[in-house]
């Protein structure tokens, strides 16, 4: 195993402006058990530090036929001003940085807070 990269960069959706001090959040589930793999907060510029995931060895997308050649992870943002944007199955690379474009939509206060959330899959894909 290697190490890959993840972080965030968080801003507003409709004018692109840095959210400061938003969550970010990363954790593995493995559908019984979630696990903790890092919290960051934003800066003034929206972006968070890296948090680093164990993912396969790099040499695993150079033929067909292995098992998947990146680690996957669930991620979430939260600011108390906006929707909470989470992310599964983020696609991880060993040696590389990936970055989850976080475009928060601002809290309308009169929609459940249940449903304050934006939910982005991401699909499996075969390199």
């Amino acid at each position: 195993m290697q190490n890959g990269y993840l972080r965030a960069r968080v801003y507003t959706s409709d004018s692109r402006i840095p959210i400061e001090n938003a969550v970010f959040t990363v954790y593995t589930d493995s559908g019984e058990q979630q696990t903790l793999l890092g919290v960051r907060k934003s800066d003034t510029e929206g972006k968070t530090d890296v948090i680093v995931v164990e993912a396969p060895d790099s040499s695993l997308s150079e033929s067909q036929g292995n098992s998947l050649p990146y680690a996957t992870v669930n991620a979430r943002v939260d600011h108390p001003e906006y929707r909470t944007f989470l992310v599964n199955n983020a696609q991880i690379f060993a040696g590389q940085i990936s970055v989850i474009e976080a475009e928060m939509t601002p809290v309308d206060r009169n929609v459940p807070t249940d449903l304050r959330a934006e939910i982005f899959n991401v699909p499996e894909q075969e390199l």
